[in-house]
């Protein structure tokens, strides 16, 4: 494990360290009295003592982080066995002990019921301007609901270049908070973890099987909340942000932009594109992508939709 051999690489450097003090100390005391002391120096070394105590292990890290950093563990969720018959697994960090320990910060909880929508009608700056926002059920009856913006990406985690790419990319689902202030929602304390799998596993065994326990999360979240200083929240998904390629994987279009039908937002096709650069064709809605749905054969791509 790395932090195992970063630890024993410690040790030999502060060995080092006290084999020239002992070489080069003269003093008047004795060999013991000299041992006392340079093992008193080493023993002071805060990595030393903390790998040595309530991080020597994973057991007592995971301890330490649970009690002090409101640490929550993740879930390995079984997706099955593979084409080569091995198993897979993702990982998935519960998303509502996730907005337990964000919401028991001070920091975070006093932000729950500011009113972003506070400037004239007709100009946007912020995501609660928008229809979606005003249209939602919970949102209209609970002010302190939260506000989901979850956000997916894949990612390489060897040379991009080399003979193994995409062959070890994952697939990572993030999530921030629509409540908080615009500035703060990029920032690093506020973008959590939620799930993380093989790309690859994705494709075979498919979104459903991949999400489903993220959904179930969510419905729960939506209908029965959970409660915090007294007060009972609810919260759900405002939005799913993502580049290209990852909202077509989200939503079930093609992940080609060279076929006929490439564009989510409306069933405009390349041919048309070509002709007239910035004409659009008619935007797709809920009720049309649900009418594809149901007459499409498994397999068969229709009006760019999988």
């Amino acid at each position: 494990m790395l932090i195992d051999e970063f630890q024993g690489l410690h040790s030999l450097s502060i060995s080092s360290i006290m084999k020239q003090v002992n070489e080069k100390l003269s003093l008047s005391i004795s060999k013991d009295q000299l041992h006392e002391l340079t093992s008193l120096v080493q023993n002071s070394d805060l990595l030393t003592y903390c790998n040595n105590n309530f991080l020597k292990t994973d057991y007592l890290r995971k301890k330490f982080y649970k009690s002090n950093f409101m640490y929550v563990e993740p879930i390995q969720i079984y997706l099955g066995r593979n084409k080569y018959r091995k198993h897979c697994y993702a990982q998935y960090v519960p998303i509502k002990e996730t907005l337990k320990s964000l919401f028991k910060q001070e920091q975070v909880y006093s932000q729950l019921t500011i009113n972003h929508d506070n400037l004239e009608p007709g100009i946007f700056s912020d995501i609660v301007n928008g229809s979606v926002y005003r249209n939602n059920a919970l949102f209209k009856n609970a002010s302190n609901a939260i506000q989901i913006l979850l956000y997916q990406d894949a990612f390489e985690i060897v040379n991009p270049l080399g003979s193994a790419r995409k062959k070890h990319k994952i697939v990572g689902v993030y999530m921030t908070l629509g409540n908080v202030m615009p500035h703060q929602r990029l920032n690093i304390d506020f973008i959590q973890l939620v799930l993380l799998c093989k790309e690859n596993d994705l494709k075979f065994f498919g979104q459903e099987k991949l999400f489903s326990k993220l959904v179930s999360d969510l419905k729960d979240l939506e209908n029965g909340g959970f409660q915090i200083n007294d007060t009972v929240i609810k919260g759900t998904v405002l939005s799913i942000i993502g580049d290209n390629l990852g909202s077509h994987t989200i939503g079930g279009f093609s992940e080609s932009f060279i076929v006929e039908n490439f564009c989510r937002y409306c069933d405009i096709r390349k041919n048309m594109l070509i002709q007239k650069p910035y004409c659009t064709g008619d935007f797709r809605t809920p009720e049309s992508y649900d009418s594809i749905v149901e007459q499409k054969q498994d397999n068969v791509i229709v009006d760019g939709i999988k």
